[in-house]
């Protein structure tokens, strides 16, 4: 005896999850990964890469460093751990939330030092902002 029922066509249900698969993959890895300047909002020379807010600023690296824990204490987040190297200096903050804040300020010259600001594992551009205008308020 011969199975007369029709095949099912399973094509258009394996299109359908892999364009969901990659609308997903897409919407989650270009999340924080677009280079731009927004001379608006942080000023030139300023750059979101990865997640990351980068700055470079005309001062020394222990005025810098002084100013992040000003604004570290200004914004009412908590210091967890300092690691303090000639050259670079790391800061491991947490917010009110348990965000983990990460501050990275590097020795360019005696005279410039490079901020790196992000919040969270994938960043956040808008506390990023906010944040690192707060540190260059101290300066």
């Amino acid at each position: 005896m011969k199975n007369t029922q029709p095949q099912k066509n399973n094509k258009p249900r394996l299109n359908t999850l892999l364009a969901i698969g990659l609308s997903l993959s897409v919407g989650v890895l270009s999340t924080g990964c677009i280079a731009t300047a927004d001379e608006a909002e942080t000023g030139a020379g300023v750059y979101y890469l990865k997640g990351d807010l980068e700055d470079v600023v005309s001062a020394n690296i222990k005025e810098v460093k002084s100013a992040v824990q000003k604004a570290i204490k200004k914004e009412g987040f908590f210091e967890i751990e300092v690691d303090d190297e000639a050259v670079r200096v790391m800061f491991h903050v947490r917010d009110e939330d348990d965000e983990k804040i990460s501050v990275k300020i590097t020795r360019a010259s005696d005279t410039v030092t490079k901020i790196n600001v992000r919040f969270g594992l994938l960043g956040d551009k808008a506390r990023s902002i906010h944040f690192m205008n707060s540190i260059k308020s101290e300066l």
